[in-house]
């Protein structure tokens, strides 16, 4: 709570801000709510049913940013702003698949795996112009693809020129897609690249532990 002011400062006009509230109490939520951000983050499906039902009175833009099992799409699907963890062709046909059942139109973004690390999920950057052909064949008018989202490099663990590598080979090939599918979105950036992550094409920043403090309970009220 105590850095929102200086986040705030640091986020350009055009770039929305995502309040990263995994784990964290709704009290926090509120609060941080009060201040005029409006747009938060969950990463696991049941926390994320359960802050939307007891924060049902704010109006909250609510992105789901964490891996989404196939069995979960219908419980998300409606209920957020952007799904940004489209990580398969199989998880977005059956996106496609629950959203016209329900005859909802739900937004979504494709999780990119610039890092190239195998314990990342996501798409490969060099073969995305063919993966996104394909996918949008699948009636994407019911999952408008929005843009493109990855989790770069962990800028402690690396040098900061291979983290701006990451986020302009993604800005580049954002803005190859862009006009071709109305992309509207580059998600990139967090709490320890976030400045970074803009200076470098992204306009959507994923900002959590600078935000809210260390990790708590969701239990918590």
């Amino acid at each position: 709570m105590e850095n929102l002011s200086i986040i705030t400062k640091n986020i350009e006009a055009d770039t929305t801000l995502i309040a990263v509230s995994k784990t964290h109490p709704i009290t926090k939520i509120r609060k941080i709510f009060e201040q005029g951000i409006q747009n938060f983050g969950e990463n696991r499906v049941q926390e994320f049913l359960e802050k939307y039902e007891e924060l049902s009175d704010l109006d909250i833009r609510w992105h789901f940013i964490g891996n989404l099992q196939r069995n979960k799409v219908k419980k998300v699907i409606g209920k957020v702003s952007l799904i940004q963890s489209i990580d398969s062709v199989a998880l977005y046909q059956k996106l496609v698949s629950e959203c016209k059942k329900r005859d909802i139109v739900q937004d979504c973004l494709l999780q990119i795996n610039v890092s190239n690390e195998s314990q990342k999920g996501g798409f490969a950057l060099a073969d995305l112009s063919d993966t996104i052909a394909e996918l949008v064949q699948y009636d994407s008018t019911y999952a408008p693809i929005k843009g493109l989202m990855c989790i770069g490099s962990n800028i402690k663990q690396l040098s900061e020129d291979t983290i701006i590598n990451e986020f302009d080979q993604m800005n580049r090939v954002f803005l190859e897609l862009k006009e071709k599918y109305s992309f509207s979105y580059l998600s990139m950036g967090m709490s320890g690249d976030y400045i970074l992550a803009q200076k470098h094409g992204s306009n959507m920043v994923r900002v959590g532990s600078l935000l809210f403090g260390g990790r708590e309970l969701c239990t918590q009220k």
